[in-house]
Order: C-alpha cells, then sequence, then structure tokens
C-alpha cells in the first residue's frame, strides 16, 4: 500500500515538473480602433487592409487578420475595426499600423497610417486620398 502512494506521489511530482517546462500558449493580443476619412468626408467604396509595419526595418510589412472583413459602401464616414496582432510581435519595437483602401479591382484609392501605441488603447487612423 505505502508503495502505490510512492509510485502515485512520484508520477504526480514528476508530470507536474514536465508541465512547467512547457511553454504556456500566449492568448492572441487584439487591436481595435477607427478608420475615418481625411476633412469628416465619406469612405469611399472599397476594401481595406491593414499592415503592420516596423519603423525599425521598413522593408518588412506584415498583413493583418481582421475580425470582420472591412469593406466600405461609400456610405460611412468611419470605419472601426478588430484585428490581431503577430504572436511575435516585439512589444517594445515601433511599429506603424498602415491602412489601405482599394477598388475591386486593386486600384490604391486611399492610404493612412499611426504609430502603434499599446495594443490596449483605441488605435485611430485618417485615410488620404492617394495621388497619381
Amino acid at each position: 500500500m505505502k508503495a502505490r502512494f510512492s509510485r502515485l506521489f512520484a508520477s504526480l511530482l514528476f508530470s507536474g515538473l514536465v508541465s512547467i517546462g512547457q511553454p504556456v500558449n500566449a492568448q492572441t493580443q487584439k487591436i481595435s480602433g477607427t478608420i475615418s476619412f481625411a476633412d469628416q468626408e465619406l469612405i469611399p467604396e472599397g476594401s481595406l487592409k491593414l499592415y503592420l509595419k516596423s519603423t525599425a526595418r521598413p522593408d518588412s510589412k506584415t498583413e493583418l487578420e481582421t475580425e470582420t472583413p472591412l469593406e466600405s459602401r461609400g456610405k460611412t464616414g468611419t470605419l472601426a475595426f478588430v484585428a490581431n496582432l503577430p504572436e511575435a510581435l516585439e512589444p517594445t519595437a515601433p511599429f506603424q499600423l498602415i491602412a489601405r483602401l482599394e477598388r475591386a479591382d486593386g486600384w490604391l484609392l486611399a492610404r493612412g497610417a499611426a504609430s502603434l501605441k499599446k495594443p490596449d488603447m483605441p488605435q485611430e487612423i485618417t485615410l488620404y486620398t492617394v495621388m497619381y
């Protein structure tokens, strides 16, 4: 009987030590905010895509996955968004949050950017018409 309890205790202790050494699944960080058009105008019809760009590495750009598709029908001046941040994001590195408004054929209509604040703070991006 005593040997059985010893083996049980040893196996529980071992499984506890093994689980300590395994990484804990991190909860996905989300950012939220609003996108508006310059001068309080209506956002033109098109689809919006959000990107995260490191200011330390200008060649890096990551498209963010939004919870719902960001589509403008040309009838609103502000759109709200919620997006997932990449898991490997360095919280101390400076990032820019970029929004691109494109027509259905891929033609860029407007673009806006803002410095990424703390992920738990609402972000605000203003779109400006792109001149060709």
